[in-house]
């Protein structure tokens, strides 16, 4: 089996193999990065093979599965990119997307079938061919040859037993798409009304948490935060922290960060742990005692699975009654804010807040560079923009239920993605103290990076994560 590399030799090769198939198939001559205009105005691009006598068009992608059996993600991404190329032909032409044939012993299917199965509603009009260059056998993929699903699982420890084959080396959580093809390999929305996002819950308890340790309360919670920091006599350092986070998987499962965490370290710093452990003191209504209730039984099985899950809950212990002593008289001049005028004028205070917008280069190490979004608050704005519409739907997925968080598809061009961003920042910082971060690590952003006369500004970050730390640090230091 072939490796995956992005080997341009390998890719002409395969390239010209294909070519020379379509030669001798239709006694034609094919060309080889052929230029057709395509949208609206016009503009050149180039496809791999083209003959213009049979108006025939052909990208060809020579990828295979991981060594491990698993999907290439990032490849059937830029399978989808020529697909969209394709798109813009008019009808009077045949298109076709050329795959290598490729197989693994853990596949019931060849790599060309998984795609057209997983994206047969994406490919329109175009023909996918699978095309075996030692044996110089070309085949289209369809309905009728592919191959037919008959696999059903009967129970629930059935259903964990092959959801562990299948993502058990898995890191991080699967693309959509690789669950959605998961469910259809077993028929599991067919037979036991399971979608993805119940396979999301299973993957992340049993394969994601399943070797990591995992607190259950907020009194275990504490413990461990004195166990890991003692009584600190200052706050650790940010590392620190998000080690101590990453080892009990708190922002996975409860998605606590770095300023939760420092919150109850001062509490400890104040000598308070002794009331926060035996009162559970609501920990300011902040940190771990609210997303702890709320989250612990964050999976409740749909009617039709046939197994039942228990779920913790974790109660408010009752206070103590204590002796009611006599108030000193306050002074007459003290004047105290009741809560609800109170939060009033917190929200005042913070709609007078310069705003702060994060601008993120969906084509640049997009996977480093959206870290730290679920860390931002409604006054902060950030935007994702994309020129494949895989990566820009997996954005969405993830972070489009966030009030704050909006993407843009670009059409793809010379720097498309880049100039639009710039175009954005100009006009965002035309208005008074608005601050501006663009999250790329494309050096030619650097251009832009400047403080203008009237108070705004825009900014480089590799991440958001990057920059939020920067403005706690600013604050901290007063600045």
């Amino acid at each position: 089996m072939v490796s995956n590399s992005d080997n341009p030799k390998n890719g002409t090769t395969f390239q010209k193999q294909v070519k020379d198939w379509f030669d001798k198939e239709y006694n034609q001559t094919f060309e080889l990065e052929q230029k057709i205009a395509i949208g609206n105005p016009p503009k050149d691009h180039k496809f791999d093979i083209v003959c213009e006598e049979e108006r025939i068009v052909i990208e060809c992608k020579r990828y295979t599965w991981t060594e491990t059996g698993n999907i290439p993600s990032a490849k059937m991404a830029f399978t989808n990119e020529a697909a969209f190329y394709l798109s813009f032909l008019s009808e009077k032409y045949t298109k076709y997307i050329v795959m290598l044939c490729s197989h693994h012993q853990k596949r019931n299917e060849s790599l060309a079938e998984y795609y057209y199965r997983t994206y047969k509603h994406l490919i329109g009009d175009i023909h996918i061919l699978e095309y075996d260059p030692e044996n110089d056998v070309m085949k289209e993929i369809s309905e009728v040859n592919g191959r037919m699903n008959e696999n059903h699982i009967n129970d629930y420890h059935e259903y964990i037993r092959l959801l562990k084959e299948t993502f058990g080396d898995i890191k991080i959580m699967p693309m959509d798409v690789e669950i959605y093809a998961f469910i259809q390999d077993y028929n599991l929305e067919s037979d036991w009304n399971v979608v993805i996002d119940d396979v999301k819950q299973d993957i992340t308890q049993s394969v994601l948490l399943k070797n990591k340790r995992i607190i259950r309360s907020y009194n275990e919670y504490l413990e461990k935060l004195k166990e890991w920091f003692g009584i600190p006599t200052s706050i650790p350092t940010e590392k620190e922290i998000q080690s101590f986070i990453d080892f009990y998987n708190l922002e996975m499962v409860y998605g606590i960060t770095i300023l939760d965490v420092e919150e109850d370290l001062k509490g400890f710093i104040n000598g308070n742990y002794d009331d926060m452990y035996e009162k559970l003191l609501q920990l300011k209504q902040k940190a771990v005692y609210k997303p702890v209730s709320r989250t612990l039984s964050q999976y409740t099985p749909r009617q039709s699975h046939s197994y039942n899950k228990s779920s913790i809950q974790i109660q408010k212990p009752t206070k103590k009654p204590t002796k009611k002593t006599k108030s000193k008289p306050k002074p007459e001049t003290e004047f105290k804010l009741s809560k609800k005028n109170k939060s009033k004028v917190q929200n005042k205070k913070q709609e007078n807040v310069p705003g702060e917008t994060f601008l993120i280069d969906g084509d640049n190490h997009i996977n480093e560079g959206v870290k730290g979004i679920e860390q931002t608050t409604k006054n902060t704005k950030v935007k994702g923009y994309f020129s494949i519409p895989g990566a820009k739907r997996k954005f969405d997925k993830k972070y489009g239920k966030r009030p704050n968080v909006s993407s843009e598809l670009v059409e793809p061009g010379n720097q498309a993605v880049d100039k639009r961003i710039i175009k954005d920042a100009e006009k965002i910082t035309q208005k008074e103290n608005q601050k501006v971060t663009i999250v790329s690590q494309d050096k030619g952003f650097k251009k832009v990076q400047r403080r203008k006369k009237n108070g705004s500004s825009i900014s480089i970050a590799r991440s958001v994560r990057e920059k939020l730390k920067k403005n706690r640090n600013r604050k901290r230091k007063g600045t």
